[in-house]
């Protein structure tokens, strides 16, 4: 039976059921096929100094990324971290056990303090919104896995949180190209729109500092392919949160709070 916040009582056929309610049917994944295609596409990769990234937060979710990519496809990993300055002490810890425990690489960017806090004041003002950690992550990520010649990154949003910067499959080259292109178009906007808000006199400056990186990428024209980014989640089921632990819990991990959600962020409690 349909449920939400909306429909009180909802049954089937109800008058007063939400169109949501009325136009739900279960989505049913063949798990077993998602984890063999995702095995042969991480194959098709493999060879290079670093097979696949990881957006790394010290979270559940990134934390199981770099589990399954090296412990069960045995990938060469690089974590990648953006020190955003509100990441638990939790999470750094459990990012160094994971880290050592699979014997990744990690690499951790960061920007300013001052240029951090104005593009979140920014974009709060601008949008009424603070959680932009997977796409101010995204900045640093592609340029590194551009220098580094790694042509997948993993991360572990849900399909939910995919948002725009996201494909489910390798597009061509040329194709994905583009999307980059308008990825940091698109974002340049974005921001020049936020730090208007929040500190007028030196937007350019945080600017050039925010998205430098990722400019000299869009707009070069000797680079030879551009990154896929991939939930997981999309090939591999993890919702049971006690298997997810104990799973975890052979790498170092450990829920700092015992939350469900964010268990990384500082601001977690009050968003």
């Amino acid at each position: 039976m349909a449920k939400c916040s909306i429909c009180i009582n909802p049954v089937e056929d109800n008058e007063t059921m939400c169109q949501e309610c009325k136009e739900y049917k279960p989505v049913s994944i063949d798990w077993k096929k998602k984890a063999k295609e995702l095995k042969e596409l991480t194959d098709k990769y493999k060879g290079k100094k670093y097979d696949a990234m990881v957006s790394l937060t010290g979270g559940k979710d990134s934390s199981f990324v770099l589990y399954y990519l090296t412990k069960v496809l045995g990938l060469r990993v690089l974590a990648v971290t953006w020190d955003n300055g509100l990441i638990r002490e939790k999470a750094w810890e459990n990012m160094r056990k994971c880290v050592e425990a699979t014997n990744s690489t990690h690499e951790i960017f960061k920007w300013s303090d001052d240029t951090t806090l104005k593009a979140l004041q920014g974009l709060f003002y601008k949008f009424s919104k603070v959680c932009y950690c997977p796409i101010f992550m995204a900045f640093g990520a592609f340029p590194i896995a551009i220098r580094e010649n790694i042509p997948l990154i993993f991360n572990g949003f849900s399909e939910g949180q995919r948002e725009s910067l996201h494909d489910f499959e390798m597009p061509d080259q040329i194709t994905h190209k583009m999307k980059f292109k308008n990825f940091y178009k698109l974002w340049k906007i974005m921001l020049n729109m936020a730090l208007k808000k929040s500190d007028k006199k030196n937007k350019d400056s945080h600017l050039r500092e925010i998205l430098g990186d990722l400019e000299n990428c869009a707009n070069s024209n000797t680079i030879d392919f551009y990154p896929v980014m991939i939930p997981l989640a999309n090939y591999i089921d993890w919702t049971n949160m006690e298997k997810l632990e104990k799973t975890l819990s052979t790498i170092g991990w450990e829920n700092p709070n015992k939350t469900s959600v964010h268990s990384s962020c500082v601001l977690e409690p009050i968003k």
